[in-house]
């Protein structure tokens, strides 16, 4: 007789894997208290940062790698610059390569330094500063600086810097005292003493310097690190293939040689491939009946448009995507009414604290509705719409921060003609027009 087959009893639970995790929900709040929508790019990115942080993804690649592209003025590069703000604290710790310099295939030097034999070969360890040469956009310093920066206690970088200010003092005192006219035995005695005392007090600078190295030592390709490829489209179609190396296996042979590693780096390509395209749909122009659509399937034409486009583009070939992944192209969507609105509002804050901050004067400075429905109709102007929120900071910064600051200037000359400390300053539209209106002060409010 056949045995029957031992039977598995043990009880199976389905397990949700699409809910993220507690630590990726905090990502996710900060993302959002600077970029407004693009929730998948958003839930995208945590999920890369998490993988890396835990120490689960690919050795050999690098920590991450996404492509954003999408219509204009949606909020990609933003995206960017909010991650760097998280993990270093600040929105520049980012090593970006504006492609639109990079359109002619020579321009490749900048990025991986001159070749053997050209003037200006990056030579990191010749002694002579002079003849370093042309350190490359991705060199491992670049890559790494800010990490290891971000890794470096704020009170050590602070004395390093006064230290090396000193330095610089002492440097200058050795160099005058060498260049001192001596008149006399008790003047070079005093010189001489002078000099001995300051080149003690260099050297014990010097070696402070040493022990904080020491203790905080660089470790090349060892820390967190952001590229950004920006517009990558603009970019020679020769030089976009030093992307298939380093998405390969996360790292970069330079010019002379010396390879860089950047399996600790987050890798960002924005790309406006298909603007025209898109600009024509958002435009309203170009697809019969497009005035119908719902947003979600004028989203779902945007995506299906962008894939498209990416395919056809030369700068874009097979293995380029194959070596991004299809799941890590994560197409920008356009902004829908209450995002732009909500971005008008936080444009509109950010104004505010500028102006105070810059002036250093405190005073009340009020928003009417009407001001917020003129910027957005700004906003769907037809020379606008395909730009998405991109003109809301420019139109705040020419029709509202210039007003008011002209109105500072003025009433710093003439307190009548201008705002001062304590007023109350309100901002609406009217028939087209940005009006300043200041509430009535009390006679000793001047």
């Amino acid at each position: 007789m056949v045995p029957d087959i031992e039977r598995d009893e043990t009880p199976w639970v389905r397990l949700d894997y699409k809910t993220p995790p507690q630590e990726a929900k905090k990502l996710l709040d900060f993302f959002d208290r600077f970029v407004v929508g693009q929730e998948k790019p958003k839930e995208k990115l945590a999920s890369k940062f998490l993988t890396y942080k835990h120490g689960l993804n690919k050795e050999d690649k690098p920590a991450g790698v996404l492509l954003f592209p999408g219509p204009s003025g949606v909020g990609k590069t933003s995206m960017v610059k909010v991650f760097s703000n998280f993990l270093f604290g600040s929105p520049k710790t980012f090593t970006r390569i504006d492609c639109a310099e990079y359109q002619e295939s020579h321009t490749i030097a900048r990025l991986l330094g001159s070749p053997a034999g050209y003037v200006g070969l990056w030579d990191p360890d010749n002694p002579d500063p002079s003849r370093k040469g042309i350190e490359p956009q991705l060199s491992q310093w670049n890559i790494d600086k800010f990490g290891y920066q971000a890794s470096v206690p704020n009170e050590v970088k602070q004395r390093k810097m006064r230290l090396t200010e000193e330095l610089g003092k002492l440097n200058q005192k050795l160099q005058d005292l060498k260049d001192s006219q001596v008149e006399g035995p008790d003047d070079e005695a005093r010189l001489i003493s002078a000099f001995n005392l300051s080149l003690g007090e260099f050297k014990k600078f010097q070696a402070e310097i040493r022990q904080l190295d020491e203790k905080y030592p660089y470790r090349p390709g060892g820390y967190p690190a952001i590229l950004l490829f920006d517009e990558i489209e603009k970019m020679h179609h020769e030089i976009v293939k030093v992307l298939l190396q380093i998405l390969d296996n996360g790292m970069v042979t330079l010019a002379n040689g010396k390879q860089t590693i950047l399996r600790n780096c987050f890798i960002f390509m924005t790309s406006n491939v298909g603007s025209e395209r898109l600009a024509e749909l958002l435009e309203n122009r170009g697809v019969v009946g497009f005035r119908t659509r719902t947003v979600e399937k004028i989203d779902q034409l945007i995506y299906k448009t962008t894939l498209e486009e990416i395919k056809r583009s030369k700068h874009f070939p097979t293995e380029l995507i194959g070596r991004i992944g299809k799941e890590n192209i994560m197409v920008f969507r356009q902004l829908k009414e209450p995002e732009i609105r909500k971005i008008i509002d936080m444009q509109l804050e950010q104004a505010r604290e500028e102006i105070m901050f810059k002036k250093k004067i405190s005073f009340k400075l009020i928003y009417d509705q009407s001001l917020k429905d003129y910027l957005f109709e700004e906003t769907s102007d037809p020379l606008n719409r395909a730009l998405g929120a991109r003109p809301v900071e420019k139109i705040i910064e020419v029709k509202i921060i210039e007003p008011v600051r002209n109105l500072l200037v003025k009433g710093a000359e003439n307190a009548e003609s201008g705002i001062v400390a304590n007023d109350s300053v309100k901002i609406l539209a009217e028939n087209n027009e940005i009006i300043v209106q200041r509430a009535s002060r009390t006679p000793n409010a001047v």
